[in-house]
């Protein structure tokens, strides 16, 4: 299933479906220019109009495996850290090699064995490219569009992806917008026109002003001025 910008008219962001119809990811463009990116909601929640929402969230036991040898050109990387994961929970994911030999390739991950509390074999896209060695380790990424859940206020544990277009239900493929105008839920903040806004600190799902501080996540700049609880227009800007 290839991934391709695709060219969106003015209602096609706020179709949802339960059969999954593009890539995950796919960015899509209506004529005026607005941005969205395609995703699967969580299985737990449906997504509400007009909310913020994120990538599933990292899991730390992914991170830093060490893993066998694998040559030159071989599709298939195996950890000797156990870690736990159903059947090609990270197909469409990534991995990084984050230290030692191979170190800042990123490959994409086309599926996964099973495994709980044991090793696993993954399979990639594309072939290695710098043979990896017994001191290598790996970061294993899901897709970040493969169970979107609502923005944490609290925890910033994983990226901004969008707005939702539509009001989608859970486990349901649909549009996220990334880019353009867009009526976003405000915090007890407020926003103002014309000034910067990012991910609430304090409302799950929402934007408030700018703040000056490491965990300030930048989304766009505020096109009207808007009230605790109000939806104020936003002119989205996520990467």
């Amino acid at each position: 299933m290839a991934r391709f910008t695709q060219s969106l008219q003015p209602n096609d962001p706020t179709i949802y479906t339960s059969d999954q119809k593009l890539e995950l990811g796919t960015t899509g463009v209506t004529p005026d220019g607005r941005k969205y990116r395609y995703g699967k909601q969580n299985a737990s929640t449906a997504a509400l109009v007009g909310k913020l929402y994120q990538a599933v969230a990292q899991t730390t036991g992914w991170q830093s495996l060490s893993v066998a040898a694998a040559a030159i050109g071989s599709k298939t990387v195996t950890t000797t850290s156990t870690m736990t994961a159903t059947l090609n929970l990270l197909a469409g994911g990534y991995l990084v090699v984050n230290t030692n030999v191979g170190i800042g390739w990123t490959y994409k991950i086309a599926g996964n064995t099973a495994c709980s509390g044991a090793v696993c074999t993954i399979t990639l896209e594309d072939p290695i490219q710098v043979a990896l060695d017994t001191t290598s380790t790996v970061d294993l990424v899901a897709n970040p569009f493969s169970a979107i859940e609502i923005w944490d206020s609290s925890n910033h544990d994983a990226t901004v992806v969008g707005v939702a277009a539509s009001p989608i239900p859970a486990s349901d493929y649909g549009w996220y917008q990334i880019k353009g105008p867009c009526g976003v839920l405000v915090d007890s903040g407020g926003i103002a026109v014309g000034l910067d806004v990012s991910a609430s600190d304090d409302v799950d799902g929402a934007v408030g002003p700018l703040e000056e501080e490491a965990t300030s996540v930048y989304v766009g700049r505020a096109m009207t001025a808007a009230s605790s609880t109000e939806y104020g227009m936003v002119d989205l800007n996520i990467a």
